[in-house]
């Protein structure tokens, strides 16, 4: 009303400029008497949010209710949920363009879940009046992801930098054993949110809340009638039920954006939210019924799924396609670990990664026919091969790394993405091998699939396996070289890479080609290549070398050349460049670097200046570097070395964390200066 008035006796120019200088105190206390399909006209008129003024978009407010109803056949959920968001940037249109997945189980009693009664509109103002755009009903469409999901698609119209976009939606499920999370935090900021949820106390719930922006829970209890259809024995009756509700709203206000940031496996790890898990269901006259899981309990489903447990429990039915080729192989002239190299030699000469991670295998027969599979479709296969060579495999069932962390607590098969395999020797040596391996070897496994949470899939067993240190990850760099008095860098690098560095370099080799590698190689580094030998670049193995043979001009000046000792920096930039940062530092395995240098002092000149030598270390060795470089007469000798001894560095640590990595990367590109000795 202040703002009607104010436009009605001033010119429209002078009340935006008003109405901007008011806006945040007016916003505040806009959220608080929300209503949807009302847009205050402060709303319109931002045009940044005080909180990020870099924010392509704003959700001002997010709400939604999740009750139980009550149908024919048993107790479903209902929820309704609305959102408001206000476009800040043209970047910001995209949030016009709205996605509803939901699941609808391909089994006749399963799952299924609706959306319905979608409504839409944009908000624009135009020469002082706000001009409302509805979404028509014709441009919502349905569409088919697989045989279980399903995805709800719309496009609200007229959306434009300043447009304030709304929506609603209502959700049913046939299911109340399961409630969605609450999902607060978003990639823009939220300035509200608000989630209301009422739960019969026959269904027994808890829930936990995650990431580190507070939340509040208020708790309380009501009631509500439900008819209720009663099996009597000599036919069914209908009776009106006050059941007893329990009551959670969980508020939580201006949430920063959820943001990218480098050296992050899963940033929804760390995403504000709300999890509901149900651990047990009790109605009236009846006997407590559990349904917190177990790694056990998980494990006996998926062992009685078609998809998974009847390709494991019924290996004699999923034939050794590769049986003829295994026979010839003579493992009973190798150790376990060759038995195991020579089996996967012979899968992956036959069958090809077709680059997805699956846990299941729907058309395994399908994948053996065409040689091509996802990496369960291999490893399925892989362990019949194993039990055909008597060498004692199971799956490891895990969550990739990109996909979050496995829920030790809450053990649900939704958790799983994929599974590798583990063997082992007689002595109880394990090996850890996955069909995606494709430079790498046994205990090499793609970062993706290093988690520090693996439940392996044996009954007898409750373990959890760490992924994250099963290969050791090294470079071992040993440099020599000559400098001429023109200037001119005469030498040989030689490198040996061992685990995840032997299998990048193999990659790169793969995707590149040899001549292509050689031209990147030269102009990174700015040298001539003359002479190159690479070893063990195929197949697998657990290192692989390379000997390069090179020129490189340095920097001459008058009577001076100025040489970087280290030739091929190591780390020659900084990656951690942000003034603040909120989530952690996730490295991708850890590892190891040596590098050793040894370099002539060109005819005719001394060392007029060397770098300092310095080690570093961080939070108890996690990380430590060693720059150690001296000269001894006409030679120089530099060690250098850095040990990533941890995968995880909290972001409270981050500004320690920066420095370090300024200090290493520094030295990386300190240079010497040589001096024309006087005649």
């Amino acid at each position: 009303m202040f703002f009607t008035k104010i436009i009605e006796s001033m010119n429209f120019r002078n009340a935006f400029l008003i109405i901007c200088l008011c806006v945040c105190s007016a916003f505040i206390s806009a959220a608080k008497g929300y209503k949807y399909g009302k847009i205050p006209l402060e709303e319109l008129a931002m045009t940044t949010y005080q909180n990020d003024t870099s924010a392509s978009a704003v959700v001002l407010l997010k709400t939604g209710t999740t009750e139980f109803d009550y149908r024919s056949d048993g107790f479903g959920v209902a929820s309704v949920f609305e959102r408001r968001v206000k476009i800040l940037t043209s970047d910001g249109v995209d949030y016009a363009n709205v996605e509803i997945p939901f699941y609808k189980s391909a089994r006749s009693n399963g799952t299924c879940e609706t959306i319905f009664d979608i409504e839409a509109a944009a908000y624009n103002l135009e020469d002082g009046k706000i001009v409302k755009s509805k979404l028509s009903k014709q441009y919502i469409y349905r569409e088919k992801v697989d045989e279980n999901w399903n995805v709800v698609k719309f496009s609200i119209p007229n959306v434009k930098v300043g447009t304030v976009i709304e929506y609603r939606y209502k959700y049913s499920s046939n299911n109340p054993y399961s409630i969605d999370s609450w999902k607060i935090q978003e990639s823009v900021p939220v300035f509200k949110s608000i989630y209301e949820v009422l739960i019969p106390a026959y269904y027994q719930y808890r829930f936990q809340t995650k990431g580190y922006e507070y939340i509040d829970c208020q708790k309380s209890t009501q009631s509500r009638a439900y008819d209720i259809r009663f099996n009597t024995g000599a036919g069914y009756i209908n009776k009106t039920v006050n059941v007893p509700l329990n009551r959670l709203v969980f508020i939580a206000d201006t949430l920063p954006a959820l943001k990218d940031e480098p050296f992050v496996w899963c940033k929804n790890e760390y995403r504000t939210l709300v999890d509901f898990e149900l651990f047990g269901v009790q109605f009236p006259g009846a006997i407590f019924e559990g349904y917190s899981s177990s790694w056990k309990k998980v494990k006996e489903l998926l062992l009685e799924h078609e998809y998974f447990g009847a390709h494991i429990k019924g290996l004699s039915r999923l034939k050794n396609p590769f049986w003829g080729l295994q026979e010839q192989a003579r493992l009973d002239t190798m150790d376990t670990e060759n038995q195991i190299r020579s089996l996967f030699q012979i899968l992956k000469s036959r069958m090809q990664w077709d680059g997805s991670y699956t846990l299941m295998s729907r058309t395994i027969s399908e994948a053996i026919r065409q040689g091509k599979g996802s990496n369960a479709d291999l490893n399925f296969v892989f362990l019949r091969m194993l039990s055909d060579a008597n060498i004692k495999a199971y799956p490891v069932l895990i969550c990739e790394r990109d996909k979050g962390s496995l829920p030790l607590q809450t053990p649900s098969i939704d958790k799983l993405t994929t599974f590798v395999i583990v063997a082992y020797a007689p002595d109880g040596k394990a090996f850890y091998i996955d069909g995606s391996v494709e430079h790498g070897d046994i205990n090499i496994l793609p970062p993706q699939l290093m988690v520090s949470q693996g439940a392996i899939l044996d009954l007898d067993r409750d373990q959890i396996l760490d992924l994250t240190s099963v290969s050791k990850n090294s470079t071992r760099v040993n440099i020599t070289a000559q400098l001429q008095p023109d200037g001119t860098l005469v030498g040989t690098r030689q490198s040996r890479y061992q685990g995840q560095h032997s299998s990048e370099f193999k990659s790169t080799l793969a995707s590149k080609g040899l001549d292509t590698y050689k031209q990147d190689l030269e102009k990174n580094q700015q040298i001539t290549i003359t002479d190159m030998d690479l070893q063990q670049t195929e197949g697998l193995s657990s290192f692989s070398s390379e000997v390069v043979s090179f020129e490189k001009t340095t920097q001459v000046s008058g009577e001076y050349i100025y040489v970087n000792p280290m030739i091929f920096p190591d780390e020659p930039k900084n990656v951690f460049t942000s003034v603040n940062r909120k989530l952690p530092v996730e490295f991708p395995y850890l590892q190891s670097v040596r590098i050793t240098v040894n370099l002539d002092v060109p005819e005719g000149y001394i060392v007029d200046e060397i770098p300092k030598s310095i080690s570093a270390k961080f939070e108890d060795n996690k990380l430590y570097m060693s720059y150690v470089i001296y000269a001894v007469e006409d030679k120089v000798q530099l060690r250098y070395q850095l040990d990533i001894s941890t995968l995880r560095i909290s972001s409270q640590s981050y500004h320690q964390l920066k420095q370090f990595w300024e200090t290493l990367v520094t030295k990386n590109n300190a240079q010497i200066v040589f001096k024309k000795i006087a005649k």
